[in-house]
């Protein structure tokens, strides 16, 4: 048998088969590689991409949620309320007074209805007779609703970012001040 003929099979022509042979596996695997990593990779970010959509409406819609039914009208439930909790659209731990960390939740209440699609909440941090703003946002509501509530300046840990101080909460339709409340944060012990 001639070795040096190319249709001999011979050690070296087998060889260099496999070899090469290898090189194409070696290559497949590492495209098989690239595309499971790109596929990962891919998949982080739609999932970070989902969490932040989801953060963002939960802070749209769910803190400062204006869309509610009609409260009674009359003396005793008009005004602003701050309190530690919320349930059923009702203020529970109502104080003026709350230590840093803690949430705090509003509720306001007007006589009557808002009778426009939106109302600013503004948040105000006051020394003395100065006022800084320092949240301002406008919220959706009901034209027919008289009632909004939230929580104010949530961290996504679930607490409150509000610093030691006295702060003012106004609820205002354009120049028209609807209501406010004022409220302190104190150092927690």
């Amino acid at each position: 048998m001639d070795y040096n003929k190319s249709n001999s099979f011979s050690s070296t022509t087998i060889k260099k088969g496999v070899e090469k042979e290898i090189k194409n596996v070696k290559k497949l695997r590492g495209k098989k590689s690239k595309n499971l990593k790109l596929i990962i990779e891919t998949t982080i970010v739609g999932v970070l991409l989902l969490l932040i959509s989801w953060a963002l409406l939960r802070l749209t819609f769910y803190d400062f949620n204006g869309y509610t039914a009609n409260k009674k009208n009359d003396e005793h439930t008009s005004g602003t309320y701050f309190g530690s909790d919320q349930r059923n659209k009702e203020i529970k731990g109502v104080s003026n007074k709350f230590k840093t960390g803690a949430e705090v939740y509003f509720s306001t209440y007007v006589k009557e209805p808002f009778n426009q699609k939106d109302v600013t909440l503004t948040l105000l941090n006051k020394y003395g007779e100065i006022e800084s703003t320092q949240m301002k946002v406008k919220v959706p509501v009901k034209p027919e609703s008289n009632y909004v509530y939230g929580v104010l300046d949530q961290k996504s840990d679930g607490k409150s970012s509000l610093e030691e101080g006295e702060y003012i909460f106004r609820v205002t339709n354009g120049n028209n001040i609807l209501s406010e409340g004022e409220f302190s944060v104190v150092k927690n012990n």
